[in-house]
Order: C-alpha cells, then sequence, then structure tokens
C-alpha cells in the first residue's frame, strides 16, 4: 500500500510500482482478449480469402486443361460444352456428397 510521501524516500517509485501493476493488471483483462479476438477474425477472413482464390483458380485451371485435353477428340466447342458438363458434374456430386454429410437438429431430436 502507499506510504506517506513525507517520511517515505522511495514513494515516487512506490506509487509508480503501483500504478503500474494495476495498469499491467487492467491491460491483461481487457486489452489482450480484445486483441485475440481480433487477430483471429483477420487471420481467419485472410485463411478464407485464401481458400477461395485457391478454389478459384482449382476450377479455372481444371476447366482449362480438360478443354485442352478433349480438344484433341473433339471439335473446339464440342469440347468446352464437354468439359463445362463434366465439371458440372463433378462439382453437383461433391455437393451431393456434402450435403449429405450434413447434420440437421431435426434428425438429432428424433434419434
Amino acid at each position: 500500500m502507499l506510504s506517506n510521501p513525507f517520511t517515505d524516500p522511495d514513494w515516487a517509485r512506490n506509487t509508480v510500482a503501483f500504478i503500474d501493476k494495476w495498469v499491467g493488471y487492467v491491460r491483461d483483462r481487457t486489452t489482450r482478449p480484445v486483441i485475440t479476438v481480433v487477430r483471429g477474425i483477420v487471420y481467419g477472413f485472410l485463411v478464407a480469402t485464401g481458400v477461395v482464390i485457391m478454389v478459384v483458380l482449382f476450377a479455372i485451371g481444371a476447366t482449362r486443361a480438360l478443354q485442352a485435353a478433349l480438344d484433341t477428340a473433339f471439335a473446339r466447342t464440342t469440347a468446352v460444352w464437354s468439359s463445362y458438363l463434366i465439371l458440372g458434374g463433378l462439382f453437383l456430386l461433391i455437393g451431393l456428397l456434402v450435403a449429405r454429410k450434413q447434420h440437421r437438429k431435426s434428425d438429432e431430436l428424433n434419434s
């Protein structure tokens, strides 16, 4: 606890230490959790953006590669719509598999 400034020569040092201790305590209880949450949000947004960009670039590359492969056997226009049909069917199957794994609250309540 703080003492009398007239009788204690270390009064200034003790007062500064006391204030510093309480400022550190308040900072640890308020600012640090907020910084952690904000960092999580920012890093999550960056990762999500990167994943979306990678998926889009993969889809474009797969479409172009499939069109180039189908160009050897078919005419250009047939290769283009065939590549769209093949990749559309593949994405449809992936979507059906993901939708099948989805959990619904009504299913859990009935079980």
